[in-house]
């Protein structure tokens, strides 16, 4: 189960490395690029801590019984409580640049004037 986990997390980020170079491809300013990968990273965020959640509760019951995976249940652990406030981080930066691409764009009529 946990390969399965492992592996969706891995499709994710590729995904995501994916979306951001296309982006970079075909977005005109800097401003929305900023925007969009904050956009894409905030799905991606959420799939890795729910993946290493999954991971944790998956490795409890070895790592109590035969002490194997000891390490690989605390690191988990630990890697998802700092994932889980970079969640809320994203949402916030998202809202933030969406309102500094509003004020840009307002900014950018208000000099070149009204068509």
């Amino acid at each position: 189960m946990c390969l399965i986990v492992i592996s969706v997390i891995a499709l994710s980020l590729g995904l995501l490395v994916h979306s951001w170079r296309m982006q970079r491809l075909y977005t005109r300013n800097n401003w929305r690029l900023v925007f969009w990968m904050n956009v894409l990273l905030f799905p991606a965020l959420c799939t890795i801590v729910l993946g290493l959640r999954k991971i944790q509760v998956s490795t409890y019951d070895i790592a109590l019984e035969r002490g194997k995976f000891q390490y690989l249940h605390w690191y988990t652990g630990h890697v998802k409580d700092l994932l889980f406030w970079a969640v809320p981080l994203d949402i916030v930066l998202i809202f933030l640049w969406a309102m500094v691409a509003v004020c840009k764009s307002k900014s950018s009529r208000s000099v070149t004037g009204p068509a």
